[in-house]
């Protein structure tokens, strides 16, 4: 009987059909030089400018990153201070933070040994500004409905 070699970072399984097949290990591609493909997109089928906007209200969903903007819109502050008051760990704060980052809400600089986290309110009101004209859309094709319906027999 042949010896089955295992090929580092992968993991072998049986499938449905009895064939055997590699599956990657989580974080190492499963085969040198071709890019893990990982899941679809969350953001399938929006307009580039709307990606942002989408990643933003999903950072603002969380209600501890939201304290964490509250605690932010009073002054910068380090990670060490932000986590005074949450129950949650520095890393777990740290994470936060990161989608926070990312979403484009809160900017970071480093000082010292200290990375202090500070409100970026042009975000805020790049979504302000979104949802007025969302806002302005809705009245305006509600208004007209009910001409419309104002207008028919009935």
């Amino acid at each position: 009987m042949a010896e089955r070699r295992s090929v580092p970072g992968t993991s072998e399984r049986r499938s449905v059909a009895g064939t055997s097949e590699r599956h990657s290990v989580a974080g190492t591609p499963a085969r040198p030089g071709r890019q893990r493909t990982g899941r679809p997109s969350k953001h399938r089928g929006l307009a580039p400018g709307m990606v942002a906007t989408a990643d933003r209200f999903a950072a603002l969903a969380d209600g501890t990153r939201r304290h964490l903007l509250e605690q932010l819109a009073t002054a910068d502050r380090p990670v060490s201070e932000l986590v005074t008051g949450l129950d949650i760990s520095q890393a777990a704060v740290s994470q936060h933070l990161r989608v926070l980052r990312e979403a484009g809400l809160v900017t970071a600089r480093k000082q010292g040994r200290h990375r202090y986290y500070q409100l970026r309110p042009a975000a805020l009101e790049e979504l302000r500004d979104w949802l007025d004209e969302l806002e302005q859309f809705w009245r305006a094709r509600l208004t007209a409905l009910g001409d419309y319906l104002a207008e028919a027999p009935g």
